[in-house]
């Protein structure tokens, strides 16, 4: 293999293999990228078997040819070299890196010991673009849960069978981002939150996302990438069942005040084991109260209430991460009383979305 490519152009292509790369591999060659010269193109290929990434970008091909190099190295050594071309020669896995009086030798190894990519030929696909999917992902991934013992909960549920709902929940909280006007097939996975997350890294304004799905598998493929993720398989939870309840009444309130003061009453909530908050709502104003062993916090913001008034408590955290992602002025939040899930919604905002939280039961004379 002998080709020369331009510094930049490579290293954003090592960027993007990399997010298939574990660190936890025990196979010498899942720590290498397969690199591939063929047909004026040079394509790097990636996985650890959960991720596998296939992305190529065009180059000078002298000798097509193909070698597996060590990501890290590789990678470390492309970042520290100049925005000059590079020119690479592989010789029986001996690999010769030159970029104007820079040179590196590097040992490589065999490509036929590299695993394959997943077969993915199918009709059952649809597209997003790059603004739709980030906003999915940033709305729901956050809420997905990180205890291993709820695999399924670690995913983010794709349904399409009636509009297209991106769900995450774990236990405590639950986000659901509905787009009403994608014409995707009637189908639903469950894609791992660290898939999405790492996706969404490497997704550009103006890419245009093709999803399809498989039995096992779905890919992602947008200008020259593929990005195919394992699914979770099993039964997710019944996540319209859990939205399906009436509220008795709702407060709209500035999105910004609510943020600042949850994060300025968070200094002290976070010192208390249950991160807890009280919210005293009445026809007016939104009383937020932290009572720890080392102080208490305060503050008062107003609000528009519409039906009973009700006090109720939280885990700061959970409450917060809910409102943060949202991008509107004002929002909703849904209540029944003391004990009942209340629902946080954006007003006017772009973006269907609703966020679900617990409360934490209290007596009413610990408010």
């Amino acid at each position: 293999m002998k080709i020369t490519i331009n510094q930049s152009d490579l290293l954003k292509q090592i960027n993007i293999a990399q997010k298939a790369i574990s660190n936890r591999t025990t196979m010498q060659v899942l720590e290498g990228i397969l690199f591939q010269a063929k047909d004026n193109y040079l394509t790097l290929i990636s996985t650890d078997f959960d991720i596998a990434i296939d992305t190529k970008t065009p180059c000078t091909i002298e000798e097509e040819g193909s070698i597996v190099i060590n990501s890290t190295l590789f990678g470390n050594i492309v970042r520290k070299l100049p925005n000059e071309p590079i020119r690479i020669e592989v010789e029986n896995h001996n690999i010769l890196i030159r970029c104007e009086d820079i040179r590196f030798n590097l040992t490589g190894l065999d490509p036929i010991e590299y695993p394959s990519l997943p077969e993915v030929d199918t009709e059952d696909n649809f597209s997003l673009n790059q603004e739709q999917l980030s906003k999915c992902i940033k709305h729901t991934l956050f809420s997905a849960s990180v205890d291993d013992s709820r695999p399924l909960l670690m995913g983010i549920l794709v349904d399409c069978s009636e509009e297209l709902n991106f769900v995450s929940l774990d236990g405590y909280r639950l986000s659901r981002v509905t787009l009403e006007d994608v014409n995707a097939p009637d189908m639903r996975f469950i894609i791992p939150a660290r898939s999405l997350g790492e996706l969404d890294k490497i997704i550009e304004p103006e890419d245009e996302i093709k999803i399809s799905h498989v039995p096992g598998h779905v890919l992602f493929e947008f200008g020259n990438t593929k990005f195919y993720t394992k699914l979770l398989e099993g039964k997710f939870v019944d996540y319209k069942a859990i939205l399906s309840e009436k509220y008795n009444s709702y407060i709209v309130l500035d999105r910004k005040n609510m943020v600042d003061s949850l994060e300025r009453i968070s200094l002290l909530a976070r010192e208390d084991k249950a991160r807890l908050v009280k919210l005293l709502i009445s026809k007016d104003k939104l009383e937020i109260k932290s009572n720890t062993e080392i102080g208490d916090g305060y503050e008062k913001i107003n609000c528009k209430l519409e039906g009973k008034g009700t006090n109720i408590a939280f885990n700061n955290r959970y409450l917060l991460e809910g409102i943060k992602v949202i991008d509107t002025d004002k929002i909703k939040i849904n209540l029944k009383g003391t004990v009942n899930p209340c629902t946080i919604e954006p007003v006017d905002g772009d973006v269907n979305y609703t966020y679900l939280v617990l409360p934490v039961k209290l007596k009413s004379e610990e408010f």
